[in-house]
């Protein structure tokens, strides 16, 4: 006489397609894009630098400052009397993002050519700043880096 064997999967093949299902889920998780955008990635970068930067004024005793332009921007020190570039690395905006530079209230207009080598923004070494904020545009974000008199420097996501 035969036993009668039921139709079906047993436990340890189970097992098996759950541990596969889970390797794969785990391997799409990891390769799913960041949600922060290259915008929030760069601003950030920046307002770290910017501390950095007055962080440097504060320590050495010399003026610092940040030159901004339509393409990026650099750091610099005032050092025996002339502005040099400054070992904090620069950078440039991000593709298809406008930037606008406020500065005490009045924008400065970062198309037209500017000095070599002057700063648009300076920290002094009693910690003091310019207030200024650094708007970055791009099609459906606006961030800004702010900086206020006390030496802050924030960023803030804008709708």
């Amino acid at each position: 006489m035969k036993a009668d064997r039921q139709a079906g999967f047993t436990l340890v093949e189970l097992m098996v397609v759950i541990v596969i299902i889970g390797l794969i889920s785990a391997v799409v998780v990891l390769n799913m894009p960041s949600p922060v955008s290259e915008l929030e990635e760069e601003s950030e970068r920046l307002a770290a630098r910017l501390r950095l930067a007055a962080e440097e004024s504060i320590l050495t005793g010399q003026v610092t400052g940040v030159r901004i332009t339509s393409r990026g921007y650099e750091f610099l020190t005032y050092h025996r009397g002339r502005w040099v570039p400054l070992d904090l690395p620069g950078g440039e905006w991000p593709d298809g993002v406008t930037v606008r530079l406020v500065r005490d209230v009045l924008p400065v207009d970062l198309t037209q050519d500017q000095p070599e080598d002057l700063p648009s923004l300076w920290f002094d070494p009693v910690g003091n700043q310019e207030i200024f904020y650094i708007e970055y545009k791009a099609i459906q974000e606006i961030i800004k880096v702010s900086g206020e008199v006390d030496g802050s420097i924030t960023v803030t996501h804008m709708p």
